[in-house]
């Protein structure tokens, strides 16, 4: 509103119709005329209709003689604080509802926050780990330049990911999959990190019995390869020596037909041919010709 629009209007403008029905307006002036100071945090209206949250604070004015003269009201825009606050808020029942291990730290690595997947799965309590450092908490066997070198990362890339070890409370080694992303102030300067973990141990297992299998797999595979690589070799050197042996076995028949058989009957030939020439007239025609 420009100030000659608004002058002379009563202060239930600022107001939506279920507010006024309700009577705001005139209440929050009677706390102020009552106790001299009201304070109210909630959502106004301006011109347009668009409303807005506001902190508002309403001091009542009177004279020398203590008789009421009116009211000053102090109004500040807290819509953005609002939003950022909800933002929050809207984000930590994320992290509460969240299956994943979630815990913030501050630019130091010092534990802000630490969700209940958290707590189940590194046996703490958010009291027990709140302001101490990552490292007494969550020990792991990396080297310290390793550490060294992921920090330097964070601080230049803004983001880190990948596997690491890390050990509950009772000296359980988990394999952890974890990313961690780097947080700024409104000044934009670092200030925390927020790290996302995943148990990953039993599916790190699993792949682990998953390639053994498939390496004993593939072992079996070219043993019975070269096994039955050597059976066909066995295979053909018998069925070359099988045919080797028929074609011996056919050149020793063949030479007992022609070398012995073969000669026995060129003797009978002849010895028939013989007996035929000296048979003498009277021998029957039946005898002849046998």
């Amino acid at each position: 509103f420009r100030s000659e629009e608004i002058m002379g209007r009563n202060n239930s403008v600022f107001y939506g119709r279920a507010e006024i029905e309700r009577g705001i307006p005139e209440m929050v002036l009677r706390q102020a005329k009552d106790n001299g100071l009201y304070f109210r945090e909630g959502q106004h209206r301006r011109k347009d209709g668009v409303r807005y949250w506001a902190e508002v604070t309403w001091t009542a004015i009177r004279n020398d003689y203590g008789q009421l003269q009116g009211y000053s009201v102090i109004v500040r825009d807290i819509t953005e604080r609002k939003q950022a606050q909800e933002k929050i808020a809207y984000q930590a029942r994320l992290m509460e509802d969240s299956s994943d291990a979630i815990f913030t730290v501050d630019a130091d690595y010092h534990i802000i926050s630490f969700n209940k997947a958290a707590e189940a799965l590194f046996d703490y309590s958010v009291a027990e780990v709140t302001g101490k450092p990552l490292n007494d908490i969550l020990r792991n066997p990396m080297a310290d330049e390793r550490r060294a070198d992921i920090r330097q990362e964070l601080l230049e890339a803004g983001y880190w990911k990948g596997v690491v070890t890390y050990h509950t409370r009772h000296k359980l080694p988990l394999d952890i999959a974890i990313s961690i992303s780097r947080t700024h102030d409104e000044r934009g300067q670092v200030d925390g990190y927020i790290m996302v973990c995943r148990d990953m141990t039993e599916r790190l297992k699993a792949e682990a019995k998953l390639r053994q299998f498939n390496e004993e797999l593939e072992r079996l595979v070219e043993e019975k390869t070269n096994e039955l690589q050597l059976s066909n070799l066995e295979l053909r050197d018998l069925t070359s020596r099988l045919q080797r042996i028929r074609e011996e076995e056919r050149g020793g028949i063949a030479r007992e037909i022609h070398d012995e058989l073969g000669q026995q009957l060129t003797g009978l030939k002849m010895d028939l041919s013989w007996i035929a020439k000296r048979l003498d007239t009277q021998t029957p025609d039946q005898s002849r010709q046998k």
